[in-house]
């Protein structure tokens, strides 16, 4: 990832520089210079997935390989390789990775 403010030198990290777990890696945008943003980067096995929680922020979901099923509130749905989808501030959320398949 690379930052560039006026006056200063882009900062490159990788996911190894970010804080996480074998199966995630998190910018949280507050804890780099406060950007108004994080990404989280996730690589779940299948059947695996964060378990319903909220944030006070929205979340946007890109899957970029392998199938994704999304829980917003009491709807859920499956997206494939290259979709995305969005989550309003506040409302529950949670995701899996169907079997056989993984994502990313």
């Amino acid at each position: 990832m690379e930052r560039t403010d006026a006056g200063s030198k882009p900062t490159m990290l990788t996911l190894d520089d970010l804080p996480g777990a074998p199966d995630a890696h998190e910018l949280a945008g507050t804890a780099f210079g406060g950007l108004p943003f994080s990404v989280i980067v996730v690589h779940s096995r299948p059947g695996a997935g964060p378990r319903v929680h909220r944030h006070p922020y929205a979340e946007l979901f890109v899957v970029e390989s392998g199938e994704g099923t999304f829980r917003l509130g009491a709807r859920r749905w499956s997206s494939p390789t290259g979709a995305s989808s969005s989550r309003i501030p506040t409302c529950p959320t949670g995701s899996a990775t169907p079997a056989p398949a993984s994502c990313v």
